[in-house]
């Protein structure tokens, strides 16, 4: 399994063992709360995995109800949130 890091989220490669690849890289973010955090999900690659992040993260942005991660009302840039030093 492969690991990598993306706008506060690690993503891994992990397919399962069925033949449909569009699930084969799962990211999370690092603050994960468990089932009904929505900050996760599948992805069919790397690529779309990170695409599927940013449009996450935009729809958050966008919408004015509290953010996620901090509580505040939303519009706000999600990057404040991420940690120094991960791979862009």
């Amino acid at each position: 399994m492969s690991e990598h890091r993306y706008r506060g989220y690690r993503i891994e490669y992990d397919p399962p063992p069925i033949p449909i690849r569009t699930c084969d890289w799962a990211w999370t973010h690092d603050d994960y709360g468990g089932p009904g955090d929505f900050r996760c999900g599948h992805s069919g690659s790397l690529a779309q995995a990170k695409a599927d992040i940013d449009e996450q993260i935009a729809d958050i942005e966008a919408d004015e109800a509290p953010c996620a991660w901090c509580n505040l009302p939303g519009g706000h840039d999600m990057d404040a949130h991420n940690r120094e030093g991960e791979e862009e």
